[in-house]
């Protein structure tokens, strides 16, 4: 059994972007981390040595109890700051554990102090008193004793206080510093990031789109600008496709509609138009406009004669030499369709019976001339039809009904002797041939 993953890409993205801040910040924090404590340890150890130095330094006079010149000493070094200005106090005390001297340059500066601390081992201890931080150096003042083994012994302490005001102020300004850093790598990083997404993450979404588009059968894509040469062609790769896809659409579209053997409208495609026809009429009716169209139902005289006395063959050249003959004799707003077998139909618009009239009279003095077929060198066939015509609103305002009148009008003419065309006037069927009978109809009003 496959399991198969599937991840957006706006989603992946937003995830490696969590995990690239996330370590840049666990990154920044281990590093600041590190400084701050080796600051720490670098400072501290700094202190220690000048504790040493201190202890090294004064141990004669505390081993000789040279105690006011010692204080002397002391407060020279303090307040000359020969030594280092984090050094604030400094406390003697005997091997008793005493206390000989204490001076100070910090005013009203009371640290406690743990005489258990005092020992022959050195400790440091961190204070912190009123908000300020402090660090006590807790040395032993060791003197050596000259004999054959080097031994050495306590003769006093020493406590040293150092400020770690300074400290605290490199340490902040470390954490300004990588703060700052940060600060500046993560917005470099989002501006990067948002110029990566609208140049990578926007260009396959847009193309995604345009995908979705053409599925849907929407062809009029809009062409962006993209930075990357890929996304470009890519684009231009399914435009093309659309307007391929397109093409083929209407080709299918046209097969579907057309008929294939006299290359005009077949039935179906008749009823979409005629429904469309029908619905436009009717609502310009209802707004008060004017609102017409006609119906021509066309039928070739003796069809199956020619079928059976020439061929198949024969007969479908006379229906596709009639197909074109109707094409070119409508204007871009009419229809021509094949209804079925050797049967035509024409919707006109804008066509009152008059105008209707007038242009099957015209169809049915230009046939003979226009629709020729050899059938050898000393005989052409050329054919008659029968029309019958029905014209809205005047006949009927059904959809239904208004056909079936144009195919009773039609009826009307093949049984009455063929090649003309019937219409209702003034609720009669009349049967008319030539432009002499219509002329007659006209003149005797009968519309």
């Amino acid at each position: 059994m496959k399991i198969q993953f599937s991840l957006n890409l706006r989603n992946f993205l937003i995830s490696i972007n969590v995990i690239v801040i996330s370590s840049l910040l666990f990154l920044f924090y281990f590093i600041t981390t590190k400084l701050i404590t080796d600051l720490e340890n670098y400072t501290f150890n700094f202190f220690v040595s000048i504790s040493n130095y201190l202890a090294s330094r004064f141990k004669n006079y505390i081993q000789y109890e040279q105690f006011q010149a010692l204080e002397i000493v002391v407060k020279q070094e303090l307040e000359n700051n020969k030594l280092d200005q984090n050094l604030i106090g400094i406390y003697f005390f005997s091997n008793d554990k005493k206390m000989i001297l204490y001076y100070s340059i910090a005013p009203n500066l009371n640290l406690p102090l743990n005489l258990n601390d005092l020992s022959d081992n050195l400790k440091t201890k961190l204070i912190k008193l009123n908000k300020k931080k402090y660090l006590l150096v807790y040395l032993p003042i060791k003197q050596a004793i000259i004999s054959d083994i080097e031994e050495y012994q306590t003769v006093g302490y020493l406590i040293t206080i150092f400020s770690l005001e300074n400290l605290d102020r490199r340490i902040n300004f470390v954490y300004f510093i990588s703060s700052v850093t940060f600060g500046s790598i993560v917005l470099i990083y989002i501006f990067l990031l948002f110029f990566l997404i609208s140049q990578i993450y926007f260009p396959i979404n847009y193309l995604n789109k345009m995908i979705l588009e053409i599925k849907k059968q929407r062809f009029k894509l809009e062409e962006k600008k993209f930075l990357f040469k890929e996304f470009s062609n890519l684009q231009k790769a399914f435009l093309e496709m659309g307007k391929v896809i397109e093409q083929q659409l209407i080709m299918l579209e046209a097969l579907a509609s057309n008929d294939s053997l006299t290359t005009v409208y077949n039935r179906r495609a008749f009823e979409k138009f005629y429904n469309a026809m029908f619905i436009k009429n009717n609502m310009y009716k209802s707004l008060g406009l004017d609102a017409s169209f006609s119906i021509i139902m066309i039928d070739i005289d003796n069809f199956k004669k020619i079928n059976d006395t020439y061929g198949h063959d024969i007969g479908d050249k006379v229906l596709r030499n009639l197909g074109i003959f109707l094409n070119s004799k409508k204007r871009k707003s009419d229809i021509v369709a094949r209804y079925g077998g050797e049967e035509f139909v024409i919707i006109l618009s804008d066509t009152d019976k008059i105008d209707a009239l007038k242009f099957v009279i015209n169809l049915l003095e230009n046939i003979k001339e226009n629709i020729k077929i050899p059938i050898n060198e000393s005989f052409i066939l050329t054919i008659t039809v029968s029309v019958g015509i029905s014209v809205f609103p005047y006949d009927s305002e059904n959809k239904n009904n208004l056909l079936k009148i144009a195919d009773e009008n039609l009826y009307h003419t093949k049984t009455n002797g063929k090649n003309g065309v019937t219409i209702i006037l003034n609720n009669s069927k009349v049967l008319i041939r030539n432009k002499e009978e219509l002329e007659n109809i006209l003149n005797q009003n009968e519309f």
